[in-house]
């Protein structure tokens, strides 16, 4: 995949919604397991 396929701010953009998605799940296995 090159630059002139997508531009970094897809890429970066892609990058933070895995990581939210990864927080969010970790968030709720916390909570389970305080719980």
């Amino acid at each position: 995949t090159s630059i002139s396929d997508q531009p970094p701010k897809f890429e970066y953009a892609n990058e933070a919604r895995e990581f939210l998605r990864e927080m969010h799940t970790m968030k709720d296995v916390a909570y389970k397991v305080i719980n």
